[in-house]
């Protein structure tokens, strides 16, 4: 069963599926994708983004199919359940096909496959108003969305070392919830006093790579 109002990624080889509850605009947002071709040069992938006002639980059907979600199905296949189920929830005329009007948005698209990372177990991905989170076991990023746009990689010395101590810090209780509220300052220093990234510089009283 999947919990109200939290991040959460479930994938197969197939398929990713991420969920979040954003309490800062009260919306919520799945994302579904075809891993198929996955980090392929060249190839597309399939993807959907669903917006929905509110919490997830208030779309009781769409709930329920989100909690049945199959890793052996494929990303179409269950968006379009999905998205029968939100035709009961608040009928086809309410489903839009743009962020900007609502309650409901459903966004499919065929991406650049090359940017999409492939399945590997371990994927954690955080959206605030503050910065964007990616971490695997094998690489990480944290980019500051507030001002300057300034990315955290690991530590060059051993990458993938520090990537997996990160992604393994990240999967333990409570330590999602405790940096959601952060700033993207704040949480750059928590992530260099661990000695997961390097700091070399400060300017204008900000640490920067």
């Amino acid at each position: 069963m999947l919990q109200v109002n939290k991040t959460y990624t479930n994938q197969s080889k197939t398929t990713r599926l991420y969920i979040e509850y954003r309490s800062s605009i009260e919306s919520s947002v799945a994302l579904i994708v075809d891993l198929r071709n996955a980090g392929k040069q060249g190839k597309t992938a399939y993807t959907a983004k669903i917006y929905l006002d509110g919490v997830f639980l208030a779309y009781k059907n769409f709930w329920a199919t989100l909690n049945t979600f199959d890793r052996s199905q494929l990303a179409s296949d269950f968006v379009s359940d999905l998205r029968a189920a939100l035709v009961k929830d608040v009928g086809a005329q309410n489903i839009q096909a743009d962020v900007d009007h609502g309650p409901v948005s459903i966004i499919e698209e065929m991406a650049p496959a090359k940017k999409i990372p492939p399945a590997e177990n371990g994927l954690i991905r955080m959206e605030t108003p503050a910065f964007t989170l990616v971490s695997t076991p094998k690489d990480f990023y944290v980019s500051d969305k507030e001002s300057s746009g300034t990315t955290i990689h690991p530590a060059d010395s051993s990458r993938a070392l520090y990537a997996k101590h990160f992604n393994a810090w990240l999967s333990e209780p409570g330590v999602q919830d405790l940096i959601r509220g952060m700033s993207f300052d704040k949480l750059h220093v928590l992530i260099f006093n661990k000695g997961y990234t390097n700091l070399k510089q400060m300017v204008d009283g900000r640490y920067i790579n």
